[in-house]
């Protein structure tokens, strides 16, 4: 996603990714008019579900949830022609985020259970999974907009509750995904090691700050890291804290690491960071950088 992206002519600056669902991508922006949610429609294959035009359905899912009386943030610019949505951004915790902290989602049964009523009487069901609720003045909002047709299997009684406290399907679910800690199990990692010329230590470190501002808002990426290698633990006692390095040999060691949900969205993202910024890292280092890549383990 480019830093700056145009919703019918108005400019909005991306800050950070926020989730990648199965409909799109969400990040949090800026504008003149403060902070919203810029969704950017994706068309990536979904073994479980099947789409038609995702903007429109993103369209009429939003009236049908207005109009049967759910909580959810308001809907400011739909871009058609470039399959954007913008909506309030809604400041606070998910449930998820609250469940998984060990803070009990009790006082907020007894309001989703009033949304999951009032779907209901419009023959909808909408996605009761926690990450999709966001409590702000002790307010819960559904902040997704996807509903479907009511059927008795996927209501919050005999599904969505599973999820809303730590039982064996939250657990479950916390092994496989991480979610909300800035780790994702199976996640795609890269690791780069840079050898800098000493006297280019500061314009480098000028750069990592740069480049991993936009790194960070590329599709799919996860988090993003630069390191300095400026500590060891040679030649000190078990249990004292690292020591300094004091004296530079060729170079000054840097690496960074990117966290991607999947290969695909790292394959695109290397080759944006190629033709982005190789000539002007390269000409800091004292030979090319080092790349190793991998699935996270857990």
């Amino acid at each position: 996603m480019d830093k700056v992206v145009s919703v019918n002519g108005t400019d909005y600056e991306i800050i950070k990714l926020l989730g990648h669902g199965k409909g799109g991508y969400s990040y949090l922006a800026c504008s003149r008019g403060g902070k919203a949610v810029l969704k950017q429609i994706h068309h990536e294959p979904c073994d479980y579900y099947t789409f038609g035009n995702k903007i429109e359905a993103e369209k009429n899912d939003y009236r049908r949830l207005k109009e049967a009386g759910i909580r959810i943030p308001a809907m400011i610019a739909v871009d058609d022609a470039h399959e954007r949505i913008v909506k309030d951004y809604i400041d606070g915790p998910t449930v998820f985020e609250l469940v998984r902290d060990g803070v009990s989602a009790e006082p907020f049964i007894v309001q989703v259970r009033e949304m999951a009523e009032l779907a209901k009487r419009a023959g909808l069901n909408i996605d009761y999974f926690p990450t999709n609720f966001v409590v702000h003045d002790q307010l819960i909002y559904y902040i997704d907009y996807e509903c479907n047709q009511y059927m008795d299997e996927w209501n919050f009684e005999n599904w969505g509750i599973k999820y809303w406290s730590r039982t064996p399907e939250f657990e479950e679910y916390l092994k496989t995904h991480h979610e909300g800690e800035g780790i994702m199990a199976n996640s795609f990692a890269e690791i780069k090691l840079f050898q800098v010329k000493p006297e280019k230590t500061e314009e480098f470190e000028a750069l990592a700050e740069r480049m991993s501002s936009e790194q960070a808002k590329w599709d799919g990426c996860i988090s993003v890291k630069y390191v300095k290698r400026f500590y060891t633990i040679d030649g000190i006692e078990p249990g004292d804290p690292p020591r300094e390095l004091t004296k530079v040999v060729k170079c000054v060691k840097y690496y960074s690491y990117w966290e991607f949900d999947t290969k695909e969205n790292y394959g695109k993202a290397i080759k944006r960071f190629f033709d982005c910024y190789m000539k002007e890292v390269q000409r800091l280092l004292i030979s090319p950088f080092d790349i190793s890549l991998g699935y996270s383990l857990f």
